[in-house]
């Protein structure tokens, strides 16, 4: 009885064999399934290391299937690819492709006969993950399924990315070969999990391979599985000039030219009055636009984390038709305009405007959360301000700024001079005895310049992130002992070390013939606190006192704006001695042209005519070396925070808080800004 039990369960075995074995060219996943209910069901597990056999374990099969590769330039590298459910078919062209996060270093274990295969450089370029289905053509059919997780990769360092047209929803391009594999590896780690699908084996040697990169879709072999990898459309090219010749595009400018009649204007005419002011810039000799897009804690663009500006949609609370700055960015680039994204940090809406944000932003939130208005949020002369000094607050403005340069293809970021508003103590005098309790010793001055540059930092490493080629600079005022000592931006600290910024833009709207702060002296003031070779200097102008005539804070050269009509030309000049200048920035638009009709300000035209001539020859390629060494020392010694100043008077922490929570700073001369103050950058 037993020898007859046993022949019967060998003709099972056999028979199941047999079976299991025409299955598998008929359906992937039916061995395993098969195998696994076979072991359920034998008896005394006769069939259970049967079952075993078909799972392939390493320990079982020794084997493996060779082949080989030779991406051009490089010896023949031998790898072992996972089963897959194809027939013979020899491979005649190209290297081929295997299923992996690419560009990597993958180490792949086979299923087959349970090897581990050779660890192999990819050879196709990408920036994401992906799943990519491969038909490879083998000399006898497999039939075995395979699910691999392929472990984390280890790879090189990028030196540098290439850098082509970035666009927000990628094209895709199907191709199964490549003739021509990219070698830049890439630094970050993946893991993928890799599931090969059943595919309809070859019948024909693949005889005609796409290279790579693909610009429009290939078409694949009929009767190959499609491999789907990223076109360049998905990476980004930034275009950031030697010489700047920028120009700054504010919210003053473009306000009318975004809304009319107290609503969004419609597209058709806000995209040809665009179109008219990019025209006139161009025709100027500018080559670089700051394009203002966030003014006051809000947005020119469609935000997660800001609401839409009132510049852009007439009041807060609304929601913008249509996307301008996708429309401004496009036309600009046509053009050969380099375009940066232009941020306020700090400075937010109205203490009365906040009331109509939409709640789901956070800046709404800090303002109804009663223990969060005056910490995170502070008012001061009828604005709310963020306050730097908590980390939430740091971590909104650098996510918008990444949010910027993630989602639209501006060439870098650019930082106004709207820093800490105001001297008094109690702007975050919260934030400042949480530092002493927790054992900090900084004086309140060194406390805030911190706070500064880690908000400062922060935008420089995640604009570097995005692409190491984007540009990422600050514009301060100039008069540089108040931009230190009353507005704690530590540009001394930003000049001199790596990590910071790429560029410092001064608004020296000075004048030759002002009494404290001469266009000469400021210009070479700020030259020579640049200590780093990777921070540049690009000057900026105003023809704002052109336009007016005068200057009132410049004491006996008030009117050299009237006597003389080539002050910026003369500037511009004087810019071309300045060692490590390369370029200039100049405000605004509105002073060349009327951003509705086009016409050319008459008030400027004179100055205009002579500053435009220079302006489209010069260059300040050669002004490239490093400044001697200044005798003038950083400044170290901190003004008096005493009771003295009248700025800083303490107010009460309440939580129904005054529309202005700090109180306003006595007025003073200002020569760091415009006379129309609201309006400079």
């Amino acid at each position: 009885m037993n020898t007859a039990n046993s022949s019967v369960w060998r003709i099972v075995v056999k028979t199941t064999a047999l079976l299991l074995t025409v299955a598998a060219s008929l359906s992937w996943t039916s061995v395993p399934r098969a195998a696994s209910a076979l072991a359920r069901v034998a008896d005394n597990g006769r069939l259970s290391a049967f079952a075993d056999a078909h799972s392939m374990t390493a320990q079982d099969r020794t084997t493996p299937i060779p082949n080989t590769i030779s991406p051009p330039g490089t010896s023949k590298i031998p790898i072992t690819y996972p089963a897959l459910p194809v027939t013979t078919s020899p491979l005649t062209t190209g290297p081929l492709i295997t299923e992996q996060t690419a560009p990597m270093t993958s180490k792949v274990t086979s299923f087959i006969f349970g090897t581990t295969g050779e660890t192999v450089p990819a050879t196709t370029p990408a920036t994401t993950p992906q799943t990519l289905p491969v038909t490879v053509p083998q000399t006898t059919p497999t039939a075995l399924p395979v699910t691999t997780p392929i472990p984390p990769t280890t790879t090189a360092v990028q030196t540098k990315p290439v850098t082509t047209t970035k666009i927000t929803t990628p094209a895709t391009t199907t191709t199964t070969l490549a003739t021509t594999p990219a070698t830049t590896p890439v630094t970050t780690p993946a893991t993928t999990q890799a599931t090969v699908p059943l595919t309809t084996p070859a019948t024909a040697p693949v005889t005609s391979p796409v290279t790579t990169p693909v610009t429009t879709p290939a078409p694949a072999p009929e009767t190959s599985a499609p491999v789907t990898v990223p076109t360049p459309d998905e990476e980004r090219n930034v275009l950031v000039y030697d010489d700047w010749k920028a120009i700054w595009v504010s919210q003053f400018d473009l306000n009318t030219v975004y809304v009319a009649g107290g609503v969004q204007r419609e597209v058709q005419d806000y995209t040809r009055l665009i179109e008219q002011i990019l025209d006139n810039i161009r025709a100027q000799g500018f080559n670089t636009v700051f394009l203002q897009v966030r003014p006051n804690a809000d947005s020119m663009v469609l935000s997660d984390y800001y609401p839409m500006s009132k510049y852009v949609v007439g009041a807060y609370g609304r929601e913008a038709a249509y996307d301008p700055v996708s429309i401004f960015l496009e036309a600009a680039h046509l053009r050969g305009l380099s375009v940066h994204a232009w941020i306020n940090p700090l400075r937010a809406m109205t203490t009365e405007e906040i009331k109509s944000v939409n709640p789901r932003y956070q800046i709404r939130q800090w303002y109804d959360d009663k223990s969060l208005r005056g910490k995170y949020i502070v008012a001061y002369s009828g604005n709310y301000y963020l306050n730097p000094a908590y980390e939430e607050v740091r971590n909104l403005i650098v996510s918008g700024a990444k949010e910027l340069l993630d989602e639209y293809a501006f060439d870098g970021l650019h930082m106004d001079d709207y820093f800490y508003p105001t001297t008094a103590s109690s702007f975050d005098a919260s934030a400042y005895s949480d530092y002493q309790k927790a054992g900090g010793t900084l004086s309140l001055a060194k406390f805030r310049r911190k706070q500064l540059n880690l908000l400062v930092s922060a935008l420089y490493d995640a604009t570097k992130a995005e692409s190491p080629d984007l540009v990422y600079g600050i514009s301060p005022a100039g008069e540089i002992e108040r931009v230190f000592e009353r507005q704690y931006a530590d540009v001394y600290k930003w000049c001199a070390e790596d990590g910071y910024i790429d560029y410092i833009c001064p608004q020296v709207y000075f004048g030759f013939e002002h009494d404290t702060l001469d266009f000469a002296s400021v210009c070479t003031t700020y030259r020579d606190i640049i200590k780093s070779d990777s921070v540049k200097l690009i000057v900026g102008v105003t023809f704002g006192k052109a336009k007016d005539g005068y200057d009132k804070w410049a004491g006996s050269g008030k009117y050299e704006w009237q006597e003389h009509k080539d002050i910026l030309k003369r500037s511009l000049e004087y810019t071309e001695t300045l060692d490590f200048c390369t370029g200039i920035s100049v405000y605004c638009y509105k002073y060349f042209f009327d951003p509705i009709t086009g016409e050319s300000v008459a008030a400027t035209e004179e100055e205009r005519t002579a500053f435009v001539s220079l302006l489209k020859e010069i260059s300040w390629q050669e002004a490239s070396e490093l400044p001697p060494e200044t005798t003038m020392p950083p400044i170290t010694e901190e003004l008096p925070e005493t009771n003295d100043d009248p700025a800083s008077v303490e107010i009460p922490q309440t939580n129904e808080l005054p529309i202005t929570e700090v109180p306003e700073e006595p007025a003073e001369p200002d020569d760091s800004t415009d006379p129309e103050s609201s309006e400079t950058p």
